[in-house]
């Protein structure tokens, strides 16, 4: 009889432990990302983008996949530059120093245009 409890003790502690580890926040955080191009002619057909998926994890950002070289912009909401740096297509990630916090909008610079998103860091 003591070895049923002891089994079913054993096996609830089991289950909460596998219950609760679901029930972590997530570590990532996706940043929904727009197109522009402001130099774009309005006559000529427009080319379908594929738009990069971008993660923020504490003031690392990251891009999944393959991805252009980028010049990576914040901006504030004076439209102060406040970081940039080059984000090459061999790199995964860019970490922002822990001194910028706060919203900005962040901008992935190429040669037609630029994705955007905001950042809350």
């Amino acid at each position: 009889m003591k070895k049923k409890i002891l089994l079913a003790i054993t096996f609830c502690l089991f289950a909460f432990n596998a219950f609760a580890n679901t029930c972590e926040p997530p570590t990532e955080e996706e940043i929904i990302m727009y197109w522009s191009n402001p130099n774009a002619n309005p006559s000529l057909p427009r080319m379908p983008m594929e738009i990069p998926d971008v993660f923020l994890s504490d003031h690392s950002v990251s891009i999944t996949g393959s991805h252009q070289d980028f010049t990576f912009e914040l901006i504030d909401e004076d439209g102060n530059f406040v970081f940039q740096t080059q984000f090459l297509s061999s790199m995964t990630s860019v970490v922002v120093p822990n001194t910028i916090s706060g919203s900005y909008e962040l901008r992935l610079v190429s040669d037609n245009g630029y994705f955007y998103g905001l950042i809350t860091l």
